[in-house]
């Protein structure tokens, strides 16, 4: 089957090259309908490949055929024979995240509105005294309850609530 691929970074467009003339496929001189075409953008068109920059990208894109650049030799083969029967295919790693963001979705809804307000301050970088203030408690307090926010969500400190929370709060 030929292939074309409209890729904007020369080592990865080089890469796919060489992973489809070693399957077999032949290189087209422009995206034909009947070409399997590998892109950036998406696009209605079948038969196509969309490789995502960002994994973000990825996750809300309507494509049936998603690879990132951190994509394998293995995942791209898949998408190319997802591509060439009709089917949908997500690369490991997008689906990783997929699921990732569920799970911290799902974490998310446990969470009381209190424990969602500390973990908007702790994002923001405000110190217990801060919080203290700004929710009418005493530092103690506040220590307290970080505590068992901690516990809750299984981190050890700021840096990694702020990890494990990355984005959570504004993706709802």
């Amino acid at each position: 089957m030929d292939y074309y691929v409209d890729l904007p970074w020369p080592v990865v467009k080089r890469g796919y090259e060489a992973i489809f003339e070693a399957l077999g496929h032949t290189a087209a001189a422009q995206p034909l309908p009947s070409t399997i075409l590998i892109t950036t953008k998406t696009t209605p068109r079948p038969k196509t490949v969309v490789v995502f920059s960002h994994t973000i990208e990825a996750l809300t894109s309507p494509s049936p055929v998603r690879l990132s650049l951190m994509s394998s030799e293995a995942d791209i083969e898949l998408a190319l024979n997802a591509v060439v029967k009709g089917a949908s295919y997500t690369a490991e790693d997008i689906r990783n995240e997929e699921v990732s963001r569920k799970a911290a979705r799902e974490l998310l809804y446990t969470l009381s509105p209190r424990e969602r307000a500390f973990i908007t301050y702790i994002r923001e970088g405000a110190s217990n005294k801060v919080i203290a203030k700004a929710l009418y408690l005493s530092e103690k307090t506040v220590k307290n309850n970080l505590t068992a926010l901690y516990c809750k969500l299984a981190v050890k400190n700021r840096g990694e609530l702020i990890k494990k929370c990355k984005n959570l709060l504004t993706d709802e």
